[in-house]
């Protein structure tokens, strides 16, 4: 996986084969030695210690062939093989130590070295050896703690995976899917003789449209995240309207040195234009020139980012951390604490929102060698953590995992042996799933809404105890309960904050486990809209109907209808909002709408009329509300997430295609006019192509003034009304 290491930390991070801390003493075996080896020696030491791993190899192999190497240099020789993927090299110097000679951090080394080169016999001795010397150390008491023996483990078999069709002779890792199409980093080449500092090319994000199909069509990512060194993993928000990306933050583009510098990796932040285009990056705040972040995952709500750092105070060399966003700002970074970090390299969290599972990436936990797939549940405030298993394990490198809604099937990245590359993509199918049991004996609770008593998801619960301490956080889950353990005093106080609701503070008193608390939160004065989404041609309600909440054209929330159509929608004080209604069958519709300078409360906006995609409207013209500054689209148009409607009917109907037809008044020359018609027309053409809709479907139409719908011919007087009138944009449907 020598490629997910520049993705993330050059210069600390790679797989469990490298967890060596620390150099293992000489045993005494050294023999008298001239100065002049003693010197190169050194040299060679300092190689290692520069990174510049194949040359110390060469220099310890020439003074092995003439000397006995000590000890401490045999362990650099070890380490260095396996930096540069010769794990059996470096088993083999390993062993000419001797298991009963090696201790500490290098007994430990030897371990996972067999664990990766798939000697499990072997391993097992070494780990035993390892936790009689070591009856604290913690990685002694994790491997105690094993839900399943190793080998046991190995004979496990939940899963059926196979090697996805678009993978490349070089690194493909790091699988998403967003709107049906899946992006990935790979190390393929773009620009062949731009390359890092181990003669690869560097990482950069791709997208593949019929992923699943044998000929994938498979290509380099938008450019506006293209930079001259490493740009990848990507992690978008649920609606695609949000990017954050992996990439290296150089101290400048071109290094002065001729040896090309590795610089640490940024979390970067990007917001979707209008046109389907990207904001430049900015760097997320928490980011800092003397350490890095990667691995982005944004939560389905939006307001949770879990990250990879090796910022100072970690548990390891790499941990991942969480930042929540709250008004638009970036808290602090929050470590997830020793149950999921370890002394070694966590990376590459995903989390199920479905089933509250917590997905990540290490080689610090036990496992069947190298990087492993972990599964966490949190219960009662702690996480459980569970390896995988095989075949979805291996004795190599896998991680980067992704899963399809419902958690039964996904896909990860192994550089397991079979595949076509040095690190690829593979697709899994659950057969067995991993059980978290839950705990025995817990408090029981449920927040409500003092008014209504309904359940209130998602608040966030703080327990003190008595001398006010604060001693647990409770996690509330969409259906409003959560747990908490036995083990909290009989007297504890609840605080609890939603957004929608005031702080709430009460102290209980607790008897008997199993009993239910109940946390009643007082509603803040809301706003918010009722309605019905109807046929506008049976008049029946249409259930499941999407409701696409924008501000500022972004996306800020999203819901469906019930199966009676209805929907009740809670919205912010002094905002502007556009609703789209999206259905499959049914033609997209917004509406416009602002809590600026109203009361507080609900309003009902009645039936939405939504219309239906028959015979009879397939190849007839509608006439959609999109305006335009000059040429292009007006990023600020309330309506222009009208387009957004349009681009998902058309994903989920791939044999139509659309014609955007542009119409122009009859001021200026005619010429001209049929000029900016076919401009425009073009602008919308490209917005709908950015959204991922091949261009062949889309078919611009320019008619300037030739169709008018009213008598403003040349040199006859209108209003600016009747002007508007012919300036019009229309589409038509067809198959």
């Amino acid at each position: 996986m020598n490629m997910v290491l520049k993705i993330f930390l050059f210069f600390i991070l790679f797989r469990a084969l490298i967890i060596t801390p620390t150099i293992g003493q000489d045993k005494g075996r050294e023999k008298e030695v001239p100065s002049f080896y003693v010197k190169r020696l050194k040299e060679a030491k300092q190689t290692f210690e520069l990174k510049r791993y194949s040359e110390a190899i060469l220099l310890y192999e020439k003074l092995d062939q003439r000397f006995d190497l000590p000890d401490s240099s045999k362990i650099r020789l070890a380490k260095a093989y396996l930096k540069t993927k010769q794990s059996l090299k470096a088993e083999a110097v390993l062993k000419e130590i001797g298991l009963h000679q090696l201790t500490g951090n290098d007994l430990y080394l030897f371990a996972l070295t067999l664990l990766y080169n798939n000697k499990y016999p072997e391993a097992e001795q070494a780990l035993e050896k390892f936790q009689a010397d070591n009856p604290e150390d913690p990685r002694t008491l994790r491997w105690k703690k094993m839900e399943i023996p190793l080998r046991q483990l190995l004979n496990e078999n939940r899963y059926i995976v196979t090697e996805v069709n678009f993978n490349s002779r070089f690194s493909d890792f790091s699988p998403l899917i967003q709107n049906g199409i899946m992006y990935f980093s790979s190390a393929r080449p773009t620009v062949p003789f731009l390359k890092n500092k181990s003669e690869e090319n560097f990482l950069k994000v791709f997208r593949a449209e019929n992923f699943e199909n044998p000929r994938a069509n498979v290509k380099v990512y938008v450019t506006e995240f293209k930079t001259r060194y490493n740009d990848g993993p990507v992690a978008f928000n649920r609606y695609g309207t949000e990017v954050f990306i992996t990439r290296n933050m150089p101290k400048s583009l071109f290094p002065k040195s001729k040896r090309q510098e590795l610089f640490p990796l940024g979390i970067f932040h990007s917001i979707r234009k209008p046109d389907g285009s990207w904001h430049t990056p900015q760097l997320l705040p928490f980011n800092a020139p003397s350490y890095s972040c990667a691995h982005a995952f944004l939560t389905k709500d939006g307001n949770r980012l879990y990250f990879v750092s090796d910022m100072p105070g970690g548990f390891g060399k790499s941990d991942i951390y969480y930042a929540d966003r709250q008004s638009h700002e970036w808290g602090q970074p929050v470590n997830l604490g020793p149950e999921i970090n370890t002394e070694g390299n966590e990376m590459f969290p995903f989390v199920d929102d479905e089933t509250n599972l917590f997905y990540f990436t290490s080689d610090g936990h036990p496992g069947l060698g190298g990087l492993d797939l972990f599964v966490a549940k949190n219960i009662e405030g702690k996480y459980v953590v569970k390896n995988m298993g095989p075949p979805v394990n291996s004795s190599k490198d896998d991680f980067s995992i992704f899963l399809n809604p419902g958690g039964n099937d996904g896909y990860f990245a192994s550089n397991r042996p079979g595949g076509t590359g040095s690190d690829d993509i593979y697709q899994f199918k659950t057969i067995k799933r991993i059980i978290f049991e839950p705990s025995k004996k817990s408090y029981h609770g449920i927040v409500l809404d003092q008014l209504t008593q309904e359940t209130v998801p998602n608040a966030i619960l703080g327990i003190l105890d008595k001398d006010g301490n604060f001693i647990h956080e409770a996690t509330v889950d969409k259906n409003g309960t959560f747990f908490l353990p036995d083990t909290v005093p009989s007297e504890i106080t609840i605080f609890a904050a939603e957004e929608y609701f005031f702080p709430y503070e009460q102290t209980f008193s607790l008897s008997n486990p199993g009993d239910t608390i109940f946390v009643r939160l007082k509603p803040k004065p809301a706003y918010g809209v009722t309605g019905r989404v109807i046929s506008h041609s049976s008049q029946f309600p249409v259930p499941n109907t999407s409701l696409f909440i924008y501000s500022n054209n972004i996306i800020t929330d999203t819901l469906k209808t019930t199966n009676d159509g209805l929907f009740k929608l809670k919205l912010h004080p002094f905002t502007d909002y556009t609703f789209m209604f999206y259905k499959k069958g049914y033609f997209p519709l917004v509406i416009s709408y602002s809590t600026l300078g109203i009361d507080t409360g609900y309003v009902d906006l009645g039936n939405i009329n939504l219309p239906a995609i028959s015979r009879a409207t397939l190849n007839k013209t509608f006439e959609i509300n999109i305006s335009f500054m000059g040429n292009t689209l007006n990023t600020a148009d309330a309506t222009l997430p009208l387009l957004d409607g349009f681009a998902q009917l058309l994903t989920d109907n791939p044999s139509y295609k659309m014609e955007v037809r542009v119409h122009t008044s009859s001021r200026g020359a005619a010429d001209l006019n049929l000029k900016i018609s076919k401009q425009r027309a073009m602008a919308v053409s490209s917005y709908l192509i950015n959204m991922n809709i091949d261009s062949s479907r889309i078919i611009p139409v320019r008619y300037g003034e030739t169709l008018l719908k009213n008598r403003c011919k040349d040199n006859i007087p209108c209003t600016e009304e009747e002007h508007l009138q012919n300036e019009r944009t229309e589409i038509l449907l067809r198959q």
